[in-house]
């Protein structure tokens, strides 16, 4: 993507924010009514009006803006099973923390992604209730709130890793942790531990393999380049990579999430005999 282009959606990406703040602002987020979505893989799923609401906002101005791009968002691609070969193309994931958003928390996000050549180009994570906007462009960097930000050495010496709720729940993952000397702390949904790695509330962020459980392309689409140009990286837990091309549409080998270029070998390995579904 050209310079010009890439800024031109990053200024749509910003301005799709102030809507959503103004569609937000004329909903009542104490009173939200819970509806139930099957997934791919059968299981059924958390959605609300909220959620329909912000994929609406998004997919009018992007469409409006930029005609050319194809648009894959969650409500509206959530029972596809096989997903495009596509060379540029939006990615939206409009709420990601619905339960949090029922439970008039404020651990949620909008994620907006430009892709393209598989790879994103242009990033976007909002926290509407936080007032926290993460924003990046391939080769520029990644913002925060307006202020660049880069990854800094961690003089830690035990590590803090980000980890569900529900899985950490698991005493053979809490074994895992303890003979790693990771200290874990529990982060609800994808988006919200992104930003607790680049704000230094942890260190790594992992998510294990689960039968019917898994990361979509519209959940990690922005995230991977927030994190790549903070100076850390996304990546598959196990064999095989994210896919970008739009193919696959969800990634069920599990993921490990770090604020910086540190392996963690030692706790890959770890991880990786842990089975949570035995």
């Amino acid at each position: 993507m050209e310079i010009e282009l890439l800024g031109k959606i990053r200024d749509c990406f910003k301005a799709i924010t102030q809507e959503v703040d103004s569609y937000l602002s004329s909903q009542n987020l104490f009173d939200i009514q819970c509806e139930y979505k099957e997934n791919i893989c059968g299981c059924l799923e958390e959605v609300t009006k909220i959620d329909k609401g912000i994929e609406r906002v998004c997919k009018r101005i992007l469409s409006s803006q930029f005609p050319d791009f194809y648009i894959i968002a969650e409500e509206s691609d959530h029972e596809k099973r096989n997903g495009y070969e596509l060379n540029s193309f939006f990615a939206i994931d409009p709420v990601d923390g619905t339960l949090e958003l029922l439970n008039g928390g404020t651990d949620w996000s909008v994620s907006l992604a430009a892709i393209a050549d598989r790879k994103t180009q242009v990033a976007m994570l909002y926290f509407p209730r936080k007032s926290i906007l993460l924003s990046a462009i391939r080769g520029q960097g990644v913002v925060l709130n307006g202020v660049k930000v880069v990854s800094e050495k961690n003089n830690r010496r035990n590590y803090k890793i980000g980890v569900s709720p529900r899985q950490i729940t698991h005493s053979a993952l809490k074994e895992s942790l303890t003979t790693s000397f990771y200290q874990y702390v529990e982060i609800p949904h994808f988006t919200p531990k992104i930003l607790a790695l680049v704000s230094g509330e942890i260190d790594v962020a992992a998510y294990l393999p689960q039968k019917n459980k898994g990361v979509r392309l519209w959940d990690y689409a922005a995230a991977s380049l927030v994190l790549h140009e903070f100076g850390g990286k996304l990546e598959s837990l196990t064999e095989g990579s994210l896919d970008f091309g739009g193919h696959v549409l969800m990634h069920k080998g599990g993921w490990i999430a770090a604020n910086d270029k540190f392996d963690h070998a030692s706790l890959v390995n770890s991880l990786l005999s842990v089975n949570l579904d035995e």
